[in-house]
């Protein structure tokens, strides 16, 4: 046993939080070097950006403020202010069916008073005693406090001290307010998923067309070639190396597909010479297209669609161009191919048209765009369950669920992760306590123990509460996929080419529920190759909430506590029975977990499939019924041996 569940499961616990929160502070001394700052003794920095004096020399680190609860004994040895009055957690609810879970937050109430300025001021000894109060001098000179990590450790205090009883979690200081009259500061940290509601993706970009680019800069049939040129027709530009350096493309009859670059060109014969011979000489029949593989953009505006690297794409109006190099305010690209791509028609393009940076996934798998996309947002992977998220890819995702997709136009990442989780039927969510971003799969767990939780031994009498939620059920799901280009208008079920719809005419039948549950989903993300994914997902969304989800609330004492948002759980309790009145052992989903010190909130959602579900049976277990827990072949009555319902095999 911890020292930790020593703590929690003795008859008298002294519960104590306390809030850590990491600020900028430089790394360098004042006027030594690095410093280049000259000032006298007396006008020194505080070692923040905001009071810097040589920004070019500024060198961020960390400097780690702590807080205890009022009241509490202070950890022998440590700088730690008795500033935290109060807390309030909105935990994370992670509920199947959102995608995305809602973000957490914790309103943090501290006090404010006088102090000797040690701790903030490195040059204390330089100057005239501070005036004003800790929190009013903290603010001031930390004025890009947003985004900063912050930690809440909440444990119970013992003797001697130890922070083994203790356990943190993370987040990010969202705000902060005050001293208001009564000289109380307010602070709101939130988990790191806030940030993917703040960031886009793609960067937004600016860059306008400098000089017109058509969709081609001539067509028509050759006069005439050889292996080293092509005659172009009568009404081609009469100007001398006019079409020097674009491409030119066979489009069809003799030397059809090929394309080279014109290295020069004769005004008067029409005649172009290619850098590379043809394979096959042009001649009277082949129809050819002149294409420009560069488009200049506002001065000092190129750097830009540097973002993503090369090669990169760029949005013009609904077509997408696949940049392979800059040259200053100039994008090149090196074929006529890269032209139109994803699907995207070949346009013209006038001057003042915006190029949009786009981000793109080619053949990814799925958990490794969610990884990208929370990169983006800021979230590196050591704040990622990248080993959870590779195992989930393993069992559930795969090959079916690997991502081509352009975005084109800015989103929040937040949106990009909700889709992404409801289209693979996920959840996504932050778990302060792990201090991870994970992502699960909402489909049947595999035969296995997990503990029992039960209003005999670990629940709160009086504390169980069961609703069954109507609003989830549903009877039919249909998604909309494979786009025809990406720039297509996604409200429009015309931009779709493919859909899967899954329906349980059972469940809509009079002798069951009579009505239509409806489910449509629009998908940027999958394409033509992800047509079983599609037709996965409208199975396995009617197969989970064709029956009304059970939503389960009750609390637990912080002695049984030792799971967080995700885990499963076996529940049994007299509020939930069989036909015949007997209570039934019910595996959970815990969706929201809220410990107040006291006690622990716990919101659960049933996890029961609408149909007998099971695994298929590895090599060796027994027959049916010796064995009910693996799937089983049924009857061609399609029930089993006993007259029970046939397996849903997963």
């Amino acid at each position: 046993m911890t020292v930790r569940d020593t703590a929690r499961t003795a008859m008298e616990r002294h519960y104590v939080e306390v809030l850590e929160i990491d600020l900028d502070r430089c790394t360098n001394t004042y006027g030594v070097a690095p410093c280049t700052a000259t000032g006298a003794a007396g006008t020194e920095c505080y070692n923040t950006f905001q009071t810097c004096q040589a920004k070019a020399a500024y060198n961020k680190g960390i400097h780690t403020y702590s807080f205890i609860t009022r009241g509490a004994p202070i950890p022998p040895g440590e700088l730690v202010r008795p500033y935290l009055d109060s807390s309030n957690t909105s935990p994370t609810v992670a509920n199947p069916g959102d995608g995305l879970a809602r973000r957490a937050s914790v309103s943090v109430k501290l006090v404010d008073e006088p102090d000797s300025d040690t701790e903030q001021d490195p040059y204390k000894a330089t100057r005239a005693p501070a005036q004003g109060t800790f929190w009013t001098r903290l603010i001031a000179r930390n004025r890009n406090y947003g985004g900063r990590a912050a930690r809440l450790r909440r444990g119970f205090a013992v003797t001697p001290w130890d922070w083994g009883t203790f356990q943190t979690e993370r987040y990010i200081i969202d705000s902060l307010a005050g001293p208001d009259k009564n000289g109380v500061v307010s602070m709101t940290l939130k988990d790191p998923i806030t940030l993917a509601d703040q960031v886009k993706v793609p960067i937004p970009t600016d860059g306008k067309v400098a000089v017109a680019l058509p969709d081609y800069e001539r067509r028509g049939y050759a006069q005439s070639g050889t292996l080293s040129t092509i005659v172009l027709d009568t009404k081609a530009s009469a100007v001398d190396g006019y079409y020097v350096g674009m491409a030119v493309r066979i489009d069809d009859q003799t030397a059809a597909g090929e394309e080279r670059i014109i290295s020069a060109y004769v005004g008067a014969t029409r005649e172009a010479t290619v850098s590379v011979n043809w394979s096959v000489a042009p001649d009277s029949t082949s129809l050819f297209s002149i294409h420009h593989l560069q488009v200049s953009v506002t001065a000092g505006k190129g750097a830009q669609y540097d973002v993503y690297g090369y090669p990169a794409y760029v949005r013009l109006g609904d077509e997408i161009i696949r940049i392979t190099s800059r040259s200053g305010d100039t994008l090149l690209w090196d074929t006529s191919a890269d032209r139109a791509q994803f699907n995207t028609p070949l346009a013209s393009h006038n001057t003042s048209e915006t190029l949009q940076a786009c981000k793109t996934f080619s053949d990814t798998p799925i958990t490794d765009v969610v990884i990208a996309l929370a990169n983006e947002a800021g979230i590196s992977n050591t704040y990622i369950d990248t080993v959870g998220l590779a195992d989930q890819e393993t069992t559930w995702y795969g090959t079916d669920y690997h991502i081509t997709v352009a975005l084109s136009a800015p989103d929040t990442v937040s949106n990009y992760l909700k889709e992404l989780a409801i289209e693979s039927s996920s959840i996504i969510w932050w778990s302060p306590i792990d201090q991870k971003l994970k992502m699960m799969a909402v489909v049947p767990n595999a035969p296995s123990t997990v503990p029992l939780l039960s209003e005999e031994a670990s629940i709160i009498e009086g504390s169980f509460d069961v609703q069954r939620l109507d609003d989830q059920r549903l009877t039919m799901t249909a998604m909309a996929y494979n786009l025809i280009y990406p720039t297509a208008d996604r409200k429009k079920p015309s931009s779709f080419l493919s859909a899967e719809m899954f329906i349980d005419a059972d469940a809509e039948s009079a002798n069951e529920y009579g009505d239509q549950r409806v489910n449509v989903i629009y998908s940027r993300w999958f394409g033509a190759a992800n047509a079983q994914a599609a037709a996965n997902l409208a199975g396995r969304t009617i197969n989970a909430r064709r029956n009304a989800p059970l939503g389960l609330k009750f609390k637990i004492d912080p002695k049984d506590a030792n799971f967080d948002v995700g885990a499963l759980r076996d529940v049994l309790s007299n509020k939930i029975t069989d036909v015949t009145g007997a209570p039934v052992t019910m595996r959970v989903l815990i969706t929201r977990y809220d410990d107040n010190g006291r006690f622990v909130n716990i919101e659960a959602r049933s996890t029961d499939f609408g149909r007998r579900w099971a695994f298929i049976a590895p090599d060796g277990t027994p027959d049916y019924p010796a064995d009910s827990s693996y799937a089983h072949i049924c009857l061609d009555t399609g029930l089993m041996g006993d007259g029970t319902e046939g397996y849903l095999i997963i």
